[in-house]
């Protein structure tokens, strides 16, 4: 290794990133991992390409692009130095999200797959550091995905506004996100997971409301009218949601006015389905089947019940064979709590 090489590598230990790896692990991933250089402009890799690994940037920028409904590219983010990309597919495997190339000239670290496995099975601080950067990636998508429904056509200055000056809320499943009669002062929007509304009367008789789903804005009455909340609003499961204060909401009008009508209609037409007739239930149910018995034929029981369920609901059976293949991991089901990467043999 040249001395280019070893001093890249030296700033990259000594990274945030990777500044808690010991030496032996750290021996193992250099092992594994590989230098790629980008020229101004040329692509790493595009949209829908099979995912094979993580880079981290040494050097340089990287523009990361999805598709508009017009086929056209845009730019939703850049990545810079030590930081890194692909790392969300890298770990659940299937195909790219958004494309990526050099926004100037760049080099590039490239782990492999087995690299990812010698940080998940040996520094797992390291790999709980890309998992928390990998959830906020996967969050962002997931907002700028829904924004345009809900405030109509966006550039990426306003998409920027509202990322940078709202907060985000994660709701464990049972705990409260706000209790009725509190102040009206933001509005929601569930980016992942369900809500569920309670209203209580004066007689303390409770009243379900219905859930709220992902890619739903709430809040919005309260917010307009200057009112209080009308109902109480706890999480159903594990959700994550866009906080938007009046302040930010008021200004982002001032310069967008659509995001009024958007809000509009969306308030129109909650209204509507709450004079119609109560929509059947789409909760998503899990079940586990867990045998009393040795002799039970757990396979064929729970295959046999999927089968049937299939033919009135949708559907889905995991077994331990199809969750190795869908995270690219053998002996998944024998692995330790703490540590997903570590097999107990």
């Amino acid at each position: 290794m040249n001395s280019v090489k070893e001093g890249l590598f030296c700033e990259l230990r000594k990274s945030e990133l990777f500044n808690q790896v010991d030496e032996s692990t750290w021996q193992m991933i250099c092992a594994h991992s590989e230098f790629v250089e980008l020229e101004k402009g040329q692509i790493l890799f595009c949209q829908n390409d099979p995912a094979d690994a993580m880079y981290v940037v040494l050097f340089g920028q990287l523009a990361v692009t999805m598709a508009d409904e017009d086929g056209s590219q845009a730019v939703i983010s850049t990545v810079g130095p030590l930081m890194p990309v692909g790392e969300i597919q890298a770990l659940t495997g299937g195909h790219r999200t958004a494309g990526v190339y050099a926004d100037r000239q760049s080099r590039l670290l490239k782990f492999s797959p087995a690299a990812m496995e010698c940080i998940a099975s040996d520094a797992p601080d390291t790999f709980e550091k890309i998992l928390t950067i990998a959830r906020q990636r996967l969050r962002n998508d997931q907002l700028r995905e829904l924004l345009p429904n809900i405030f109509g056509s966006l550039d990426k200055t306003e998409l920027d506004y509202i990322e940078k000056n709202s907060e985000w809320v994660h709701l464990r499943r049972g705990e409260i996100l706000c209790r009725q009669c509190d102040p009206g002062d933001s509005l929601y929007i569930l980016v992942s997971g369900r809500i569920q509304a309670i209203k209580e009367d004066q007689d303390h008789e409770k009243t379900d409301l219905g859930t709220i789903g992902r890619g739903e804005v709430f809040g919005e009455m309260a917010l307009l009218t200057g009112g209080v909340r009308s109902a109480t609003l706890f999480a159903r499961r594990e959700s994550d949601l866009l906080k938007i204060s009046a302040d930010v909401f008021e200004r982002l009008a001032a310069t967008h006015p659509r995001a009024i009508l958007s809000i509009g209609q969306t308030l129109a037409n909650r209204i509507l389905k709450s004079e119609a007739s109560p929509k059947k239930s789409m909760d998503q149910i899990n079940l586990a089947i867990v045998g009393i018995s040795p002799d039970i034929n757990l396979s064929d029981f729970s295959k046999n019940l999927a089968e049937k369920l299939s033919g009135q609901v949708r559907t889905l059976r995991l077994d331990s064979p199809q969750v190795c293949t869908i995270f690219g991991l053998r002996c998944i089901e024998l692995s330790k709590d703490e540590n997903p990467f570590a097999v107990r043999l």
